[in-house]
């Protein structure tokens, strides 16, 4: 068409683009044919007032379409012609991708990028969401010690998730602003090989009563025991989110008034295993979590939509084995910076929209 062409609408097709053209003498044609309503020569006695109304309501129609299409090709040419931008190359849907290639889900990814604006810039985009979870975080952090606010706390969690060793640690504040005589340690796992003898191991390096219990009565009994302790910790069997017998831990634990759980949620778990993990344990004796195995996580992303979505309150995160080092305050401003931060556009695991079996 060349010069003459005029584009009247685009739009994207698989493999490419869909473009709609005229050249400038078909347009004026159409125009000119829609100022009336032509009747076919044959028929004509026939034609209703009807069709011929109809007919020239199409016509009109069609003429008002190509004069707004005509305006916007003068206004915009290069515009008008120009395919919609794909969502991933947008700031919005860009953040999105890296959100869910974190290990957001896709849920939380497209609530967060609300705030995103079409015309934010991709850094722009960036630091709002971040502000946002920033935000988010803050109120999930809780301002006071565990160590500092004292009572009695069950730990509770699947297998391997650090429970006996993240007991230890507390206990070890506790000893080093309170003294050993302020703390107590109460062990109720009498399935795993050897896990009452770590933990009187602990408990006798510490200088810290250790009791073992086997059921409900045990645990009322050990807990009365230790009540002018400041800090009281009960290290207890894990069990798979699946397992039938965690309700009845939960059962055992809510019968002592005085007990809080908190949960521990292994951070190098996908967050899909995290979140079902933290329904399985929730409880209204449930005082919040602690992040553990930080050091081992390529992000915590996942961790961070299982406690924003369940409003879980954050008291520590454990990055690693030693006694008592290994256990951090959680600083919301250096979280977030770790969501977009080292991720490697080349790695398998990164969300691709164009990937094509």
């Amino acid at each position: 068409m060349g010069a003459e062409a005029v584009v009247l609408s685009t739009s994207a097709r698989e493999g490419g683009v869909e473009i709609v053209a005229l050249t400038t003498g078909d347009l004026e044609s159409l125009q000119a044919q829609a100022a009336v309503a032509p009747v076919p020569e044959a028929g004509v006695a026939e034609a209703t007032e009807e069709r011929l109304r109809r007919l020239r309501a199409a016509n009109a129609r069609l003429a008002s379409d190509l004069e707004a299409t005509k305006r916007q090709l003068e206004r915009d040419p290069a515009g008008a012609a120009s395919p919609p931008t794909p969502a991933r190359e947008r700031p919005r849907g860009q953040v999105a991708l890296e959100l869910i290639s974190a290990g957001f889900s896709p849920q939380a990814a497209r609530r967060l990028v609300r705030i995103v604006g079409e015309r934010d810039a991709l850094p722009d985009a960036r630091r709002k969401v971040a502000a946002v979870v920033e935000r988010l975080l803050q109120d999930l952090i809780r301002p006071d010690d565990l160590v500092e606010a004292g009572g009695v706390f069950a730990l509770v969690g699947p297998t391997g998730i650090g429970k006996t060793t993240t007991t230890a640690k507390l206990a070890a504040r506790c000893v080093v602003k309170y003294g050993a005589a302020q703390v107590g340690l109460i062990n109720s796992d009498s399935y795993r090989i050897g896990a009452q003898e770590q933990l009187l191991t602990y408990g006798r390096i510490l200088g810290i009563q250790v009791l073992s219990v086997r059921n409900a009565v045990d645990l009322h009994a050990a807990v009365s025991r230790l009540r002018d302790k400041r800090v009281v910790l009960i290290d207890n069997t894990g069990m798979s989110q699946r397992d039938p017998r965690v309700s009845h831990q939960l059962e055992m634990l809510a019968g002592v008034s005085a007990v809080r759980t908190l949960l521990l949620l292994n951070t190098a778990n996908r967050g899909e295993t995290q979140d079902d993990i933290a329904a399985a344990y929730s409880s209204p004796q449930l005082a919040g979590c602690i992040l553990t195995k930080t050091d081992e996580a390529t992000s915590l992303a996942g961790a961070l939509d299982v406690v924003l979505r369940r409003k879980l309150p954050i008291h520590y995160l454990s990055d690693g084995q030693r006694v008592p080092e290994n256990l951090q305050r959680p600083e919301p401003k250096q979280i977030v910076q770790s969501l977009f931060a080292g991720r490697d556009a080349a790695s398998p695991w990164t969300l691709d929209l164009d990937f094509a079996p």
